[in-house]
C-alpha cells in the first residue's frame, strides 16, 4: 500500500492508524478535562507495536 511515508502493507498502515487513534483519544481527553484512562489491555497492545526507536526518539526535544 503506497503512503505518503513509503510502501507498507495493510497490517502496518492499520497498526499505525490504531496507535494514533489510541494516542490521541488520550490526549484529547487530557486537554478536555475527560478521563484519559485508557483500557490496559490496548495500551499493553499499543505499547508492544511500537518500535523501541520510535520511543526513544519522542524523548528528544523538538521530536513533535
Amino acid at each position: 500500500m503506497p503512503t505518503p511515508v513509503g510502501e507498507m502493507s495493510d497490517g502496518q498502515f492499520m497498526g499505525i492508524i490504531f496507535i494514533d487513534h489510541l494516542v490521541h483519544s488520550w490526549d484529547l481527553a487530557k486537554a478536555t478535562g475527560q478521563s484519559a484512562r485508557l483500557d490496559p489491555e490496548l495500551a499493553e497492545i499499543c505499547y508492544e507495536m511500537c518500535d523501541p526507536s520510535i520511543i526513544e526518539m519522542g524523548h528528544e526535544p523538538g521530536a513533535f
